[in-house]
C-alpha cells in the first residue's frame, strides 16, 4: 500500500511539473514574441519543369530546381538544387531541398530550405493550369518556408548563424514551354 501511494505521489508530482513547465514555456513565448523584429534581407526564386519531376510514390517525389538567390546587394545562381517533396494525408505539401548557389563574386552558399503549403480547394486545378497563386486566399491557405545557409564568403558570414523565414510571394505551375515558378521574400529575425 505504501508503494502504491508513493507511485501515485510521483505521478502527481510529474503532472504538476509538466503543467508548470508548459506554463513557463507559454509565459516565456509570449514575452519573447513582444521582442521579435523582422527585416527583409532578400529573395529566393525557383523554377522547375515537369520534365524534371520524378514521383517516388503516390504521395512523394523529387525534382531538380533552378533559380536565383538575392541577399542584400549580392546575387547568386543555383548550380545544383535537388528537392524531395511530400503530400501528407491531410493534403498539406512539405519538402526538403538542398541547393548549391554560386554568388556573383564566385563564392558559394549551401542552402537548405523547407516549405509548408496548405492548399485550398482550387490549388491543384490552378497549379495544373499554370495560374499564379498567392497565400492566403488564392489557391493556398498557408505558404511559408524556413531556410538555413552556410558560406565561407566573409561579407555574408553572418548568414551562417541564422535561420530565416521565407514568405511565399507567387507560385505558378509549369505550362507547355514555360517552367513553374516559386518566389519568396527572405526575412531575418532580431530580438
Amino acid at each position: 500500500m505504501v508503494l502504491k501511494n508513493n507511485l501515485i505521489k510521483e505521478g502527481l508530482n510529474m503532472k504538476i511539473s509538466n503543467y508548470f513547465l508548459v506554463g513557463i514555456m507559454l509565459f516565456a513565448s509570449s514575452a519573447m514574441s513582444d521582442n521579435v523584429d523582422t527585416q527583409k534581407i532578400g529573395s529566393w526564386s525557383l523554377t522547375w519543369s515537369t520534365d524534371s519531376i520524378f514521383m517516388t510514390s503516390a504521395n512523394s517525389g523529387s525534382n531538380m530546381l533552378t533559380g536565383m538567390l538575392e541577399i542584400g546587394n549580392t546575387k547568386g545562381v543555383i548550380d545544383f538544387c535537388g528537392e524531395k517533396f511530400y503530400i501528407k494525408s491531410t493534403g498539406t505539401l512539405t519538402n526538403d531541398v538542398m541547393c548549391h548557389v554560386k554568388l556573383d563574386d564566385g563564392s558559394k552558399i549551401l542552402v537548405d530550405y523547407n516549405f509548408v503549403i496548405v492548399p485550398s480547394a482550387t490549388f491543384w486545378d490552378k497549379l495544373s493550369a499554370g495560374e499564379v497563386m498567392t497565400a492566403p486566399g488564392n489557391g493556398m491557405a498557408y505558404w511559408y518556408a524556413t531556410m538555413r545557409m552556410q558560406t565561407v564568403n566573409e561579407s555574408l558570414g553572418w548568414v551562417n548563424n541564422n535561420i530565416f523565414l521565407l514568405k511565399g510571394r507567387e507560385l505558378q505551375g509549369p505550362t507547355e514551354g514555360t517552367g513553374g515558378i516559386a518566389s519568396y521574400d527572405i526575412y531575418k529575425f532580431s530580438n
